[in-house]
């Protein structure tokens, strides 16, 4: 995998934190965690999932669209402690 950026981390360990006690992750609770503007968190995001470091998902659950995130390690698997709700 390709090294992250002191940004690409700080969003890295928001994605991480929320998933130990969540499904997934999503760019506004990484924005909420770290203080970082949204806009700013969708760039390191996209960079994260070029580089292979974190998974993203758009579904739709119950008639709500969700953009989910999950950290993946180093084998590409997804990582996901928490509780599907």
């Amino acid at each position: 995998m390709t090294p992250m950026t002191d940004l690409e981390k700080q969003v890295y360990d928001a994605i991480v934190e929320d998933c130990t006690y969540d499904y997934s992750s999503s760019v506004k609770e990484v924005s909420d965690r770290t203080g970082l503007k949204i806009s700013t968190v969708k760039g390191a995001v996209g960079s994260l999932v070029k580089k292979g470091h974190v998974a993203a998902e758009t579904e739709e659950r119950g008639g709500t669209v969700f953009k989910d995130l999950w950290p993946m390690d180093e084998w590409e698997n997804t990582l996901s402690f928490g509780d599907w709700n």
